[in-house]
């Protein structure tokens, strides 16, 4: 076995913990076969000319088994969708990847159609790679990828392959994350081709996170670290909702949060909004803040004019 191979048995080192996994060599023919949609690592590089040595995951509903092998160089992973003109979501015109899966639960989630991981479209990195490519004409004064969620980290080893391959190609790739989703040695692979960090700072506490995210505030504050290290570019975003964290005092502490962090380019306060409530109800699911009005953007700007 390669020398990172882990102990026969031991655990997943994503989100299931209590499913044994195990190595198994497997022959690499120079027919490119699959090996199937649930390698997870693919070992020692130094191997790659006869053999791959898969990590593999069991569990059904592991979101580690979106990662696929085909060869020992292709990885494939699950989109929502993809958006071929967003002009909100990192700088220029982008072309934005919905990413499938998400392990928070925010109250004033907006897409709760990408929770599933195991929902969407499978996709190779190449395959991902020719499709945003045909929107290239429309990437001007700065314009690139951006990958979203769903938590995109949640497909770190995919999102890492796929940000090399546009750094390949000279596209500028912007990642928006909660900061969650995977261990900080696989997010800092993904950030060592991110031209841009948009990380949403969603509380301020680690008891709001847990009560309103069902999150972890200290692996937001390590991702946060991680960035300022890595010196990647950062946006700051923060969802001001009526009643539950437009309080003035909240946010003057959000923005001298935000601005402590030395690689920081941008704040935006974002509005709370309702346009969710459909894909809620056709869901069958109830949406937290079904009561809480939308947040008045006049009321915002007044507010932010404060700070």
């Amino acid at each position: 076995l390669p020398s990172c191979a882990p102990a026969a048995q031991t655990e997943c080192p994503l989100l299931c913990k209590s499913i044994p996994l195990r190595w198994e060599t497997a022959l690499f023919p120079s027919t490119g076969e699959h090996f199937g949609s649930n390698a997870l690592h693919r070992g020692d590089s130094r191997f790659a000319a006869q053999a791959e040595f898969p990590f593999l995951c069991f569990a059904k509903a592991c979101p580690a088994r979106i990662i696929c092998m085909k060869g020992c160089d292709l990885m494939t992973g699950r989109i929502h969708s993809i958006q071929s003109l967003g002009a909100v979501d990192g700088s220029g015109v982008r072309c934005v990847v919905f990413l499938q899966g998400c392990p928070l639960r925010c109250v004033y989630c907006h897409n709760p159609d990408t929770w599933d991981p195991t929902g969407g479209e499978e996709i190779d990195t190449d395959a991902l790679v020719r499709r945003v490519l045909r929107f290239r004409p429309y990437w001007k004064n700065g314009g690139g990828v951006t990958v979203s969620g769903g938590e995109p980290l949640l497909q770190a080893p995919f999102v890492a392959e796929f940000f090399q391959k546009l750094h390949e190609q000279g596209v500028h790739t912007a990642l928006d994350t909660s900061g969650t989703g995977c261990p900080t040695a696989a997010a800092e692979r993904v950030l060592r081709h991110t031209d841009l960090v948009l990380c949403d700072l969603k509380f301020l506490t680690a008891a709001d996170y847990r009560r309103y995210c069902r999150a972890d505030l200290a692996q937001v504050e390590r991702f946060l670290q991680l960035t300022a290290m890595k010196r990647v570019p950062l946006w700051v975003r923060h969802v001001v909702v009526p009643g539950l964290t437009d309080d003035p005092e909240h946010l003057r502490l959000v923005k001298a949060r935000t601005e402590s962090c030395p690689n920081l380019e941008k704040l935006e306060f974002l509005p709370f909004h309702k346009l969710c409530i459909e894909k809620y109800d056709r869901m069958g699911l109830d949406f937290p803040l079904r009561d809480t009005p939308a947040m008045n953007e006049a009321w915002l700007k007044q507010l932010l004019s404060k700070l």
